[in-house]
């Protein structure tokens, strides 16, 4: 049981290293916006089912949600995640929603679906 719980670590621990850099985007390294952790935190929590790993990137302009890809666009739940961000005082954001899957084994920063956050 101990190897398995370390070894699902391990993998939460990779998947946070490849997502939070590899996309190429500026990361913000040091977040002094409390609503930022709180928005990461709740899309990182078992709240969200959907969402597996969260991103602020582009110096807070864009937030990236790692999903598992269903075969469906996902700019649905992109608007979904707009309209819970403005809850926190988020406007204008940039949401996409990248296939978590491809990401970890590939590197590759499918989008699966966007929106543009209302002003």
């Amino acid at each position: 049981m101990k190897v398995i719980i370390g070894l699902i670590a391990g993998i939460m621990a990779l998947v946070a290293v490849i997502f939070i850099g590899a996309s190429g985007e500026k990361v913000s390294e040091t977040s002094n916006n409390q609503n930022q952790d709180a928005v990461i935190s709740l899309f990182k929590s078992p709240k969200e089912k959907i969402a597996k790993d969260a991103l602020w990137v582009n110096n807070g302009r864009t937030l990236r949600i790692g999903v598992i890809n269903d075969g469906t666009r996902r700019d649905g739940y992109a608007d979904y995640v707009c309209q819970t961000i403005k809850e926190y005082g988020f406007k204008g954001v940039r949401v996409i929603i990248n296939d978590i899957v491809k990401i970890t084994r590939d590197n590759d920063w499918v989008e699966l679906g966007s929106a543009r956050c209302a002003k």
